[in-house]
């Protein structure tokens, strides 16, 4: 866990010029659905050419599951830039990460306005999308309970208005991946819905929607009732109660690391002292299977059926906090949440084109696996991260590595048992810890290609850094010879005009 050790020694945000929001005339209080949808008008209203309101679908009782976008140019997914999403209050009466998310949207607007480095790099660099609640009408119950008693139950407005628990009620596709597992090449990402209800609840099928629409990289779900970052699978062969490692185990655990390592409490496990949970995590992390099996998740649902990893994050024990605690929950959890932003640009990204016509291939697949020489690695020249020439090999390695199966072996290579795939433009994004990865991208109808990359810390010399770059060209195995012969055509038509020669091809 070399990487881990590293990496926790560099993870804490570098912050530039900070700026003084919420000052002390900030009022911290609860938002009902009248008072978050003004938060987000207002954000936009002060920074409208970095936002973006719109809503993917409604609760069962209609009302809407608003998000705010920020990005430098919002409304527009931008070559190489990675989307990420936040989402809170998905259980009702969760509201912590409802309440550091509604403080957190005007905060990044004023600190990108105020020139704060960090903030400007981050919101020109990565596009943003946060949906502050996905079940307003657990909330309106809860929130109903508090005005009258200043506490919520357990469990009141948990659910949605149809009583279902909306992180019970994605498809269970944990189950077919634990299949193509079994078997030799079976399918191991972007696995089809099989055998489910149709009648899935209304802000499920919402988000769902909201999952295909943007090729979302990295994602958060924010939960409250233990103080713990939880990472997939959130469940098991048999839904039993046990360690449950997804084939990016390494990754998840870093990205865990990140937000309790970035949280002021999680990390070193400062509980409320009235926490009605005995659990306690080391690092504050765990496997969400390990803690206790969750089948039907959102989290294992988006890194499975599309290309986004997810975690989920449970805020503290206090699900419904009184208003005069919700400053030291954003103290909390402002640097976490930051940090973790940055992670969308943990690894490598790049984009695949046809070498023919230089346009992007949708749907491409990209195949990783990490090298775990680490002599021939260091043989081949390490990129030095952070010093730019991202996906490029020092001058040193060329020659050694030009003809990579003369030195690579079989057992030099840990293959990853999970793909992602291209966006609509070609550009893809794969989150990788640290080292140098046998990678390679095909296509159908296209010749596949294999390179090495390698993946950096997006913050390896307390500045920030894109992922590394690892870009194809394919060709097409239709064109090839037709290329060649037009080609050919060119070259000898050159030739008939500089010489005069009558010659046609027979």
């Amino acid at each position: 866990m070399r990487y881990i050790s590293l990496f926790l020694a560099v993870v804490a945000v570098v912050w530039g010029s900070e700026v003084e929001f919420p000052g002390p005339d900030y009022k911290f209080e609860h938002h009902n659905a009248e008072a978050l949808k003004k938060v987000l008008d207002d954000t936009h209203k002060e920074c409208p050419e970095l936002t973006r309101i719109y809503s993917p679908g409604t609760s069962k009782l209609g009302e809407e599951l608003w998000v705010i976008e920020i990005s430098d140019n919002p409304g527009e997914h931008e070559l190489g830039e990675p989307e990420f999403k936040y989402i809170g209050n998905m259980h009702g009466n969760e509201v912590v990460g409802r309440e550091v998310l509604l403080v957190l949207i005007p905060y990044m607007c004023k600190a990108y306005k105020a020139g704060d480095p960090d903030m400007v790099w981050l919101i020109d660099h990565t596009r943003i999308h946060i949906m502050p609640t996905m079940n307003p009408d657990g909330y309106a119950k809860a929130y109903a309970q508090f005005s009258k008693t200043q506490k919520v139950d357990w469990t009141n407005g948990r659910a949605n208005a149809d009583g279902e628990d909306l992180n019970r009620d994605f498809p269970d596709i944990d189950k077919n991946f634990f299949r193509q597992r079994e078997k030799k090449n079976g399918r191991n990402h972007h696995l089809k819905v099989q055998n489910v209800d149709d009648d899935l609840e209304p802000e499920t099928e919402a988000v769902i929607e909201w999952f295909k629409s943007e090729p979302f990289v990295l994602s958060a779900n924010l939960h409250g009732g233990d103080l713990v970052a939880n990472y997939p699978f959130d469940t098991s062969i048999g839904d039993k109660q046990m360690y449950s490692a997804t084939p990016d185990d390494d990754i998840f655990r870093l990205l865990a690391l990140t937000y309790s390592a970035n949280h002021l409490k999680m990390h070193d496990q400062v509980k409320d002292p009235n926490c009605i949970t005995s659990d306690t995590f080391k690092d504050g992390i765990t496997n969400g299977a390990n803690w206790y099996p969750v089948p039907g998740g959102m989290q294992d649902f988006n890194y499975l059926r599309f290309n986004t990893f997810e975690l989920t994050l449970e805020l503290g024990c206090d699900k419904f906090p009184p208003a005069a605690r919700l400053e030291e929950f954003w103290e909390d959890n402002k640097p976490a949440l930051i940090a973790y932003m940055k992670m969308a640009h943990a690894g490598i990204k790049g984009i695949v084109v046809d070498s023919y016509g230089n346009e992007g291939i949708y749907n491409a697949t990209i195949s990783v696996g990490k090298i775990t020489d680490d002599k021939r690695v260091e043989l081949c020249g390490k990129q030095e991260c952070g010093k730019g020439d991202f996906g490029k090999w020092n001058k040193e390695g060329y020659g050694i590595c030009d003809k990579l199966e003369d030195w690579m072996e079989e057992d030099d290579i840990n293959y990853r048992n999970h793909d992602v795939t291209t966006a609509q433009q070609g550009d893809y994004w794969r989150l990788l810890v640290p080292g140098a990865y046998w990678v390679t991208a095909y296509a159908p109808g296209y010749e596949p290609v294999t390179q090495i990359c390698y993946a950096c810390n997006p913050n390896p010399d307390g500045l920030n850094h894109e992922a590394n770059d690892c870009s194809f060209a394919l060709e097409s195995v239709y064109e090839t010879d037709d290329r060649r012969m037009e080609l050919l055509e060119r070259f000898l038509a050159a030739q008939r005009v500089r010489n005069e020669i009558p010659y046609q091809l027979p």
